[in-house]
C-alpha cells in the first residue's frame, strides 16, 4: 500500500499479470496469474469479518475443498461463508454438479449458508471460466443457483429465522457436540497421503518387485 493509498499486487518475479487495486474498489490490470503458488503468499491465519452485524468468512476457491477451514470459521461466529471462485474447465452444469457434490456439506456440517460463484469468461493467453453460483441455506439445501454461463446476477433471501431455528434443532446443530480431542491427527503434518496414493488399495507392483 503507498501513500496514495493504492495496493499493488505484483509478482516478485514481475512474470504475473496480476491487478492493482484502489480504495474504490477499481481494478487497473488483469487477474491472470501464471501459477498461483509462484505469485500468492498463504494465509497464516483464519478471520471472521462482521458487515451490520453480519459476522461471515471467506474462502478462496481451492480453500472450499478442506472442511476444517468452514469448520474454523464457523466456530469464530461466521453466519454465512462467502466462497468466490476462479475455477476453470467444464460446462457450467457441470461446474453446478460438482459443486453439488461438496458445497452443502459445508453448510449442513457447520449450519451455516454458503453463497457461492465463479469466473465467466475466457481469460487472455488461459482458461475458459463457466460461471455459476450458488446458494445454500444451513441445511444443505439449494435455495438459488444459476447455471447459464456468462455473466448475471443471483439473489436470494438469508434470513435470520431460518439459522435460528437450524441451531436450535439439536439434530440439525452438530458443532456443539464436537470431542476436539479426537482430532489431533488433522494436524499432524506426517499424516495422510502422497497425491495418487491410497490407504486402501496397497502397492502390488512395489510387492512383486521385492518377491
Amino acid at each position: 500500500m503507498n501513500t496514495g493509498g493504492r495496493a499493488s499486487a505484483r509478482s516478485r518475479r514481475d512474470r504475473s499479470r496480476l491487478p492493482e487495486l484502489i480504495a474504490t474498489g477499481s481494478v487497473l490490470g488483469p487477474l491472470l496469474p501464471e501459477a498461483e503458488k509462484e505469485v500468492f503468499l498463504p494465509g497464516e491465519e483464519l478471520k471472521t469479518y462482521s458487515h451490520k452485524g453480519i459476522a461471515f468468512g471467506i474462502e478462496l476457491c481451492y480453500e472450499a475443498h478442506f472442511p476444517e477451514i468452514s469448520a474454523i470459521l464457523a466456530l469464530q461466529g461466521a453466519e454465512i461463508l462467502f466462497l468466490p471462485h476462479a475455477s476453470p474447465r467444464g460446462t457450467p452444469e457441470e461446474k453446478l454438479s460438482s459443486w453439488l457434490r461438496h458445497l452443502p456439506s459445508r453448510a449442513f456440517d457447520n449450519s451455516v449458508f454458503v453463497v457461492a460463484c465463479n469466473q465467466t469468461g475466457d481469460a487472455e493467453d488461459g482458461p475458459s471460466f463457466p460461471g455459476v453460483a450458488l446458494v445454500l441455506d444451513p441445511s444443505g439445501r439449494l435455495i438459488a443457483s444459476r447455471a447459464e454461463g456468462g455473466e448475471g446476477m443471483l439473489i436470494a433471501d438469508l434470513r435470520e429465522q431460518t439459522l435460528a431455528q437450524t441451531r436450535s434443532h439439536r439434530m440439525k446443530y452438530f458443532l456443539p457436540s464436537r470431542r476436539p480431542e479426537l482430532y489431533g491427527g488433522l494436524v499432524e503434518k506426517k499424516r495422510g497421503t502422497k497425491r495418487g496414493s491410497s490407504l486402501l488399495v496397497p502397492d502390488v507392483s512395489k510387492e512383486n518387485s521385492a518377491a
